[in-house]
């Protein structure tokens, strides 16, 4: 008897994994199985796509030097330009070594003789790029960067005046220091918000200490 139990509970078993392998293969025939993840993933692509190109559009405006870093109709960096210079070579985890420059639109304008302003105007690009390369050379000098100097006409970036002091603002009162009670107070330590010092009771003094 046994002997024809055991077979027979086999096959059974055989049988309903069967079935169930079936039975999902004709799930599958009729609903998506990578739903919605793939339809999430289609969508995301289109956004991605253009915020993709607005990050590299900003970051070529953000890796321009122009025309107000420079003594007006020279190619000397002003003390502002060569912070900002700075400041490009010294990005973390490394320095972008595409550098932009404005095109010179500090050159003269003569009406009867437009092309002149074309022949100035190419060649001060040409001295504030050497400038450029040579300040950089030397800035990062015990860390040698390949960095290339490229000419183009971007429009500057600009914002009203006080919408961008209410914008700065704004993000400052974002940031709000917190100070924690003594160790040996004895509280459960209290915190404070807006920079004051936590005083033994647990409770926090002002800036004026009181």
């Amino acid at each position: 008897m046994n002997g024809f139990i055991k077979p027979t509970l086999a096959l059974a078993c055989l049988g309903t994994s069967l079935a169930a392998l079936a039975g999902c293969r004709l799930y599958d025939s009729f609903v998506d199985p990578a739903y919605p993840g793939r339809y999430e993933y289609e969508a995301r692509g289109p956004v991605y796509e253009a915020f993709a190109t607005q990050v590299a559009n900003g970051h070529i405006l953000d890796q321009t030097i122009w025309n107000y870093l420079f003594e007006p109709g020279t190619d000397k960096l002003t003390i502002a330009g060569q912070q900002r210079l700075g400041y490009l070579a010294r990005r973390r985890p490394q320095p972008d070594p595409h550098i932009w420059l404005q095109t010179a639109f500090d050159v003269s304008y003569d009406p009867a003789a437009p092309e002149k302003m074309v022949q100035a105007r190419a060649e001060l690009d040409q001295k504030r790029v050497l400038a450029i390369e040579r300040y950089l050379q030397a800035d990062t000098a015990a860390r040698p960067v390949a960095f290339q100097v490229a000419v183009h006409d971007p429009a500057v970036p600009s914002l009203a005046g006080p919408a961008e002091a209410l914008m700065i603002l704004r993000h400052y009162a974002n940031f709000q220091g917190m100070t924690y009670a003594q160790p040996n107070s004895g509280g459960t330590g209290g915190v404070g918000v807006g920079g004051g010092i936590a005083s033994p009771a647990g409770n926090v003094a002002g800036p004026g200490g009181r």
